[in-house]
């Protein structure tokens, strides 16, 4: 599936006008892809040392499970400007989310360089899933207040 230029150019201006109507700062999310990018190749160079098979499905399913967390500040930030909250609570807790998400790739980064380098493995974090379930039972801890 080819994806043209004008489609690219419209993604990619969507994207920058959710984050101006934000007022969400782009260095953040700039350096979140940057390090995305960069744990997607070192993985592959991972892979390949290890001699696990890098199909183009698990390529495809781990770059997608990637770009849909950059989803979670974004749907937080919308939700929360929806709700009234001040921009400058939104932008706070985007900036927290968005810096537990830069360690956890920067963390994989070097979990990856330093197996391949020593051939140890040391347990590796799951970051992410610490977050989800922070912010998920601070959302159901607010609906039980509710009740």
């Amino acid at each position: 599936m080819n994806i043209s230029t004008e489609a690219k150019i419209s993604i990619i201006a969507a994207v920058y006008g959710v984050f101006s109507y934000l007022h969400l700062e782009y260095e953040v999310f700039f350096i979140y892809s940057i390090l995305m990018a960069v744990d997607t190749i070192v993985w592959i160079y991972y892979n390949y040392i290890s001699k696990e098979d890098v199909t183009s499905h698990r390529l495809g399913s781990g770059i997608m499970k990637k770009a849909l967390r950059i989803l979670v500040p974004l749907t937080v930030a919308l939700v929360w400007k929806w709700a009234g909250l001040p921009a400058e609570a939104t932008q706070s807790i985007i900036t927290m989310t968005m810096s537990w998400f830069i360690c956890s790739e920067g963390y994989s980064i070097l979990w990856h360089i330093y197996t391949i380098n020593t051939g140890e493995k040391i347990p590796e974090l799951d970051v992410f899933k610490s977050v989800m379930k922070k912010v998920l039972a601070f959302i159901n801890q607010d609906k039980t207040k509710e009740k």
